[in-house]
């Protein structure tokens, strides 16, 4: 905003924006167009909070299956675990995550598909 320099875009407007205005906090701004519709946006500091969020907003975690499907390791990400999402929010997760971060290379524990 200080700089006046593009640093994103924000679509879902389907015709021309007439105005925004910005929270007093300076973390939403508000849109109205001419397709009659006024959108209210999340404004991010940095994209480490912007992940930050995300991981808080999101109910649940990719499964094993789904992870190797998509090319990732089937290990979950810590985050996974700590924050206790499905389907690694069991004991067994966080005992085998207790032992990783120790240095050993325990088994996954069985995750329900």
């Amino acid at each position: 905003m200080k700089t006046g320099r593009e640093i994103g875009v924000l679509e879902g407007h389907h015709d021309q924006v007439r105005s925004a205005a910005f929270s007093p906090d300076g973390r939403r701004v508000v849109t109205a167009s001419d397709d009659q519709t006024a959108r209210l946006w999340d404004l991010f500091p940095s994209v480490q909070v912007l992940v930050d969020h995300a991981k808080q907003a999101v109910p649940r975690c990719l499964t094993r299956t789904r992870r190797e499907a998509a090319f990732l390791d089937p290990e979950p990400p810590a985050w996974c675990i700590e924050m206790e999402k499905w389907p690694y929010h069991s004991l067994d997760w966080k005992d085998w995550l207790k032992h990783k971060r120790a240095g050993a290379n325990p088994s996954l524990p069985g995750a329900p598909e």
